[in-house]
């Protein structure tokens, strides 16, 4: 039954993971193609560069926010074991 449960759990948070990550790919690509469709001098070498830093900290904000929510289930998950890891962690 423990095994069902963290199972579930499992599946549950992997789908999250999932959507979070293509949801904000597709945002991120269509920002990007509405941008280069609005622009009116084409992409340059120094336009190209920019877009690239930008899609670049975009991801690593996505990521930041994956972190983020696989830390706030965990601690979620082993807030009911908080005596326990405190005996075992003790200094």
């Amino acid at each position: 039954m423990v095994f069902a449960r963290e199972a579930g759990v499992a599946t549950i948070l992997v789908s999250i993971t999932l959507w979070v990550q293509c949801a904000g790919m597709a945002v991120l690509i269509r920002l990007a193609r509405a941008y280069l469709a609005r622009s009116k001098n084409g992409l340059s070498p120094w336009r190209a560069g920019v877009h690239i830093v930008r899609f670049s900290a975009a991801m690593i904000v996505l990521h930041i926010v994956q972190i983020l929510l696989w830390g706030r289930l965990l601690s979620l998950a082993l807030s009911s074991n908080l005596g326990i890891l405190l005996l075992f962690f003790r200094q």
